[in-house]
């Protein structure tokens, strides 16, 4: 694997390949962007290139060391991934950090450290990492991988090379679902216009996966229309709150429903939409929420900050779910006392 399999990145390849063959490139690199546009396997392919004895710009792909970096595994001694350790990429983490690369490289050419997501670095972690960041030893870099570029500290930004990969076409997506994994071209499309032209989400979609949480929560969503709908709030809410990593794939594809509903709400007839083979059924909730659509869409965002606090997940789902419920109901029983009862700390 190398440089050529990345689709859609042409300018950061051509910036990468160009200053690696020139060896100016910069020893500390943010690599930005949404969630799932590649910046990971991107980086790891940008370690093998800097590791790789060769040592020439460009990764041999037959040595020791490119063959423990072969993305996405990454086995190599000169290569070390610092994730958070819990919620947050802690002081010690960074010290460890600036101790080791000052250490010769054991096999390769440099000493990599990735660090994912850096937007997860303390304010102590970050302060800890800026001396490093602005005179690093000639065989050491550093990458920082993040979606939240902004949310980095500016004094961290400012010594860095940022670059950013963007979303790609949804035909292009299709086409490299179509290409790489033979896929048929109705199901490459209907993935590349969910994903939103996040073509390392692509790659791994789990679409009978998808397919039934989709469809659960549309049935949920009728649920909430009906009379009894206090019941079905604490029965899902219950059930979707069960598993964290659960509840976030729960989020994100009801995040994307009402994405889809909030354009349908305002532009019926023409509206793109992800959810393309829904469009009757979004139309009609389209027709229920009407103008509250997008402010479901920013209490599902809402919620999902909450969740990145440590919340109670069973609260926060209930109480979305009976605003969810209000929205779609003219008297919005969801709002008022009811919100109040079930409130989150830092939620009035």
């Amino acid at each position: 694997m190398d440089f050529q399999e990345i689709w859609g990145q042409e300018q950061v390849v051509q910036y990468l390949r160009s200053s690696l063959e020139k060896e100016r490139l910069a020893p500390s690199l943010i690599l930005h962007g949404p969630e799932g546009v590649g910046k990971t396997f991107l980086a790891l392919l940008l370690a093998r290139n800097l590791i790789c004895a060769r040592g020439n710009g460009q990764a041999c792909g037959n040595c020791s060391g490119c063959r423990k970096i072969d993305p996405p595994n990454s086995h190599h001694p000169d290569l070390r991934r610092i994730h958070p350790t819990g919620r947050e990429i802690r002081i010690q983490q960074i010290r460890d950090l600036v101790r080791e690369i000052q250490v010769r490289p054991l096999e390769g050419r440099r000493k990599v450290f990735l660090i994912e997501p850096a937007d997860r670095l303390t304010t102590e972690a970050s302060n800890a990492l800026l001396k490093t960041l602005e005179e690093p030893p000639s065989r050491g870099a550093i990458l920082l991988i993040t979606p939240n570029y902004h949310s980095l500290l500016p004094t961290v930004r400012s010594r860095c090379q940022a670059l950013r990969l963007q979303p790609l076409a949804a035909d292009l997506v299709a086409r490299f679902l179509i290409t790489a994994q033979n896929l048929p071209e109705a199901d490459a499309e209907l993935i590349a216009s969910i994903t939103e032209g996040r073509i390392a989400r692509a790659a791994t979609f789990d679409f009978p996966r998808f397919h039934k949480r989709r469809k659960r929560l549309l049935n949920l969503l009728a649920d909430l229309q009906g009379r009894r709908y206090g019941a079905a709030v604490l029965r899902n809410a219950e059930q979707m709150a069960n598993s964290a990593e659960d509840l976030v794939e729960e989020l994100d594809t009801l995040l994307l429903l009402f994405r889809d509903i909030a354009r349908l709400v305002y532009s019926p007839g023409e509206a793109p939409i992800a959810n393309r083979d829904l469009r009757e059924e979004l139309l009609k909730l389209a027709e229920r929420f009407s103008h509250r659509a997008y402010q479901m869409v920013e209490r599902i965002e809402e919620t999902r900050r909450d969740l990145q606090k440590n919340v109670n997940r069973y609260l926060a789902t209930q109480v979305l779910l009976f605003d969810l419920a209000g929205a779609g109901h003219a008297g919005d029983p969801g709002s008022g006392p009811l919100r109040r009862r079930v409130a989150l700390p830092g939620h009035p």
